[in-house]
């Protein structure tokens, strides 16, 4: 459901959470960052999404 924003977001916060207690690898920073581009182009006002894109920023600086 790539027209989702609550899916996409909901994806996206999993793998987030899933990397914070796990660790990131290239692979999951990229789905993620395919669920959060989604949800740019439907709804890049979101508070959840600007949150959850700040998270994986910091986590993509950090590993």
């Amino acid at each position: 459901m790539p027209g989702n924003v609550v899916i996409n977001l909901n994806a996206a916060q999993s793998l987030v959470m899933f990397m914070r207690k796990q660790g990131a690898t290239r692979a999951d920073v990229q789905k993620a960052e395919l669920y959060l581009g989604r949800v740019r182009d439907l709804d890049a006002a979101n508070s959840k999404y600007q949150k959850l894109k700040e998270l994986l920023n910091q986590m993509s600086v950090s590993h």
